[in-house]
């Protein structure tokens, strides 16, 4: 059972013939009567396999299948990788007037991250004021092996979308091919989850699921579509590339809040030029500094010469060299990009065109390069977390750094905090966050009330640096 749990991430891809579909669809509404969220079970005719049940409500049908579907990533995940939860609680007592009065808060933590391989939908449905949805994930046996044989090509699979009938029959068969698309990509090239639930103050709760899959359709077709209670089914065949698609980092860049990115050049036609590769990648850019999550710095070094040949004519080489930081952690380069100078030669008699060309042979020899390095940023932050560098000022004692620290420690979101030494009556601390950066600051003054931080202030940035004082 255990290397069977353990072999699950290497599954190979499979479909779900007519009698699993059945069997899977009878043993979640078995689990829903029951409650279950997530099950083991074993079948003559699929093997060994695990079906984890997910909820989700919002006020629209499909947002809410779309949250059961993560609901349910995230508890596989978690069943097959393990949870990390991490908790604590304190209690405090004080008398006003002859009276005791008592405060407590608690806080739960919980992080999930998994790559998952060969997960279907293999059923959803409406209970009460919720949707759900019902993943599964089986055993490689001979009767996956034995559809396989079927497909055409081994990057072809089977896949099934679902969405709600209540927008119009129209809107929801366009909907549930969309989501059969997308659980093919998720089918063959995996899917990778990162959770991040809180519970405190008694209760309440925020919670984040976030999933990424890389690939696209090359092509695909129609196998079966029909009208099942209350949604509309699509089962489709698919054949999948392993290229890298860009829209799959939507959800990435939904959970660090939309990152733009700041050109700081004094090169005009360079900055026009990246503001176009940047736009064309879906990242915003900013004219304000202190407004970006990035900072994007270029300079270009450009070689103009004779050519001995034609008297009128003039050669050009350009060399382009970009290095990209986060504006929380400026001293830390994210990444450096340059381009070969023998790449961008150009020769015109016309200099406004001898330039323009020379930039642009330069800039399309890296702009792949470039944004396929800031998507593997934005990966690596996503599930490892951002270096933060934050300072205190203003202290007058250690109590008040330790208590500081402790706030920090608190945050939801914060992996883990590290202090420098203390250097003209300021400290700082590296954060690695998995959150959005930007919101950071006032998340920190909102858990300071929690702690003896009442003189506590927030004074902005600096050199990249969130920047705190006790007033």
């Amino acid at each position: 059972m255990l290397r069977f749990i353990a072999g699950l991430l290497l599954v190979v891809i499979m479909s779900v013939p007519a009698f699993a579909q059945n069997m899977f669809e009878a043993k979640a509404h078995e689990m829903l009567d029951r409650g279950a969220g997530v099950e083991v079970f074993k079948s003559k005719k699929t093997g060994l396999g695990i079906i984890s049940i997910g909820h989700g409500s919002h006020r629209s049908p499909n947002k809410a299948l779309e949250i059961a579907r993560l609901d349910a990533l995230k508890q596989l995940g978690a069943f097959l990788g393990g949870e990390t939860v991490s908790g604590s609680e304190s209690a405090q007592m004080s008398y006003q007037d002859g009276i005791a009065k008592e405060s407590f808060f608690s806080k739960v933590s919980s992080n999930v991250q998994a790559f998952l391989k060969s997960t279907k939908v293999v059923a959803s449905g409406d209970s009460g004021r919720e949707s759900w949805v019902a993943l599964a994930i089986t055993e490689k046996n001979q009767f996956v092996r034995d559809s396989l044989m079927q497909l055409d090509t081994s990057n072809e699979v089977k896949a099934r979308g679902v969405a709600s009938l209540k927008p119009g029959v129209v809107k929801a068969r366009k909907l549930a091919l969309a989501q059969a698309l997308r659980n093919a990509v998720e089918q063959y090239a995996g899917v990778q989850t990162a959770s991040r639930s809180t519970v405190e103050n008694n209760g309440k709760l925020h919670s984040g699921v976030a999933a990424i899959s890389h690939g696209q359709v090359e092509k695909y077709s129609i196998l079966k579509e029909y009208v099942k209670g209350k949604q509309y089914v699509i089962e489709i065949a698919a054949r999948i590339s392993e290229k890298e698609n860009e829209h799959s980092l939507d959800a990435v860049k939904e959970s660090l809040g939309r990152p733009s990115f700041y050109i700081a050049t004094k090169d005009g036609r360079l900055t026009r030029m990246l503001q176009s590769a940047l736009s064309k990648a879906d990242y915003p850019v900013t004219s304000q500094k202190s407004s970006a999550r990035y900072i994007v710095a270029a300079h270009v070094n450009k070689e103009q010469y004779d050519i001995p040949a034609n008297s009128t004519m003039k050669g050009m080489r350009t060399e382009i060299n970009i290095s990209v930081s986060d504006s929380k952690n400026v001293r830390d380069v994210l990444f450096k990009i340059s381009n070969d100078p023998e790449d961008s030669v150009e020769i015109s008699a016309n200099m406004e065109l001898l330039e323009r060309n020379s930039y642009r042979y330069a800039l399309e020899t890296i702009e792949e390069e470039f944004v396929s390095a800031i998507n593997r940023t934005l990966n690596q932050q996503f599930n490892n977390g951002a270096k933060v560098l934050v300072q205190l000022t203003g202290f007058r004692n250690m109590d008040q750094i330790n208590e500081f620290q402790r706030c920090l420690e608190a945050l939801p979101l914060t992996k883990s905090v590290t202090s420098r030494p203390i250097v003209k009556h300021s400290i700082e601390f590296e954060l690695i966050y998995l959150g959005n950066p930007d919101s950071l600051q006032v998340d920190v003054m909102k858990k300071a009330r929690e702690f003896r931080l009442r003189r506590l202030g927030a004074c902005g940035t600096k050199n990249g640096q969130l920047v705190f004082s006790y007033m």
